[in-house]
């Protein structure tokens, strides 16, 4: 979800003006982040996984190695980076997370996650993009001595580390931060399921089993109006997504829908609809009703895809390869523009808006293209 303010209301043919690409960052399918006037991200150069810094027109301000490039199935870099007081962090695809300096790309210390809290990781590597609060970093490593974790952001020293007592392992989805009911969590899933925990004392304060237990989550869920939505998948992406409601110091799950998938980005809450992908083998994007599950948009020909949402448009990223700009109509969606970086497989980096621009990244490739109202 995008605050941003001041975005094209449509499209030209062919799309938002391109103002520059690279090729320069390694291959991957991590997305950009962006803080101020530079743009952060990973890409596999050879048998190494590299941070890198841009500059605003796409030059490379500083490159720092991350450990090894992952060269198994899918290869290429997997997790965002995150930033905070001028600070970076990313983990590798082998569960190591490295704290280095924004400004100049000096490594100030680094932590080995799988090893140090004996999680066995996952067949397509680590995914996970840490969160950061207040003095902490967190990470939802679902190991045997660790289900979530707490390092000083400054030195990496344990805070606290919650007891694995669900026997969850690892999957892909990435922690989030909210608070409910007044009380701030690290929100995340495991392999079987989807649980809160105390950012202050780690305590586990509720857990909920998925739907399809001991398989795939991948989308890190979504908290919205009080309640939660989790994605959950199983071989032959038969995905679901479920609703979680918070009351009375209960968890119960609402409804469930075949909405998600295990590749793209998961799913956006905007002023009580759902918007989301079908599952792989599913046909259409849609909305649904948030409180009630209700089917309200279905746009069969836009499958498989990622989405944001950005001043009152929808964006969303197919991933064979075309970005639709919509609109939600009274009974339906609204294609009001259409971007094509070619006729690919696999567009699984998640789109991003900063600044009026619109970032894709597909294999050793970032787009940057200028989405601003003049």
């Amino acid at each position: 979800m995008s605050l941003e303010s001041g975005l094209l209301r449509s499209w030209p043919d062919g799309g938002p003006k391109e103002l520059w690409k690279t090729s320069a960052i390694g291959n991957g399918y991590c997305s950009p982040i962006i803080v101020d006037d530079t743009i952060y991200v990973t890409g596999d150069i050879e048998d190494e996984l590299m941070v890198f810094a841009l500059k605003p027109d796409g030059n490379i301000k500083w490159r720092t190695p991350n450990g090894f490039s992952w060269t198994q199935s899918f290869p290429g870099s997997r997790a965002s980076c995150n930033y905070s007081n001028g600070k970076l962090y990313n983990v590798n695809a082998f569960g190591r997370l490295l704290c280095l300096s924004a400004a100049d790309g000096k490594p100030i210390w680094s932590v080995r996650l799988l090893e140090k809290y004996q999680s066995r990781g996952e067949a397509w590597g680590i995914i996970e993009m840490v969160v950061i609060d207040d003095n902490a970093v967190y990470a939802s490593i679902n190991g045997a001595k660790g289900l979530v974790v707490a390092l000083d952001k400054d030195t990496g020293e344990e805070i606290w580390s919650t007891d694995n007592s669900t026997e969850d392992d690892y999957t892909y989805s990435s922690p989030i931060l909210a608070t409910v009911n007044g009380r701030r969590q690290v929100i995340s899933c495991g392999n079987k399921n989807a649980y809160g925990v105390d950012v202050k004392t780690g305590k586990l304060l509720w857990s909920f089993p998925h739907v399809y237990r001991g398989r795939m989550v991948a989308p890190m869920p979504t908290f919205a109006d009080g309640a939660l939505f989790v994605t959950n998948s199983k071989p032959g992406d038969e995905s679901v997504t479920y609703r979680l409601d918070f009351k009375d110091g209960k968890v119960k799950k609402g409804w469930q829908e075949s909405l998600g998938t295990s590749t793209c980005g998961g799913i956006v809450v905007h002023k009580g609809v759902a918007y989301g992908s079908r599952p792989r083998k599913g046909t259409g994007f849609i909305g649904i009703d948030a409180k009630s599950g209700e089917l309200l948009f279905n746009k069969e020909d836009i499958k498989e895809s990622s989405v944001i949402f950005g001043d009152d448009r929808i964006y969303c990223q197919a991933s064979k390869g075309t970005i639709y700009l919509l609109e939600s109509g009274k009974n339906d969606f609204v294609v009001r523009g259409e971007l094509s970086i070619g006729n690919v497989k696999d567009f699984w980096a998640h789109p991003v808006i900063a600044g009026g621009k619109l970032y894709l990244r597909y294999g050793n490739t970032l787009y940057c293209h200028d989405i601003r109202r003049n």
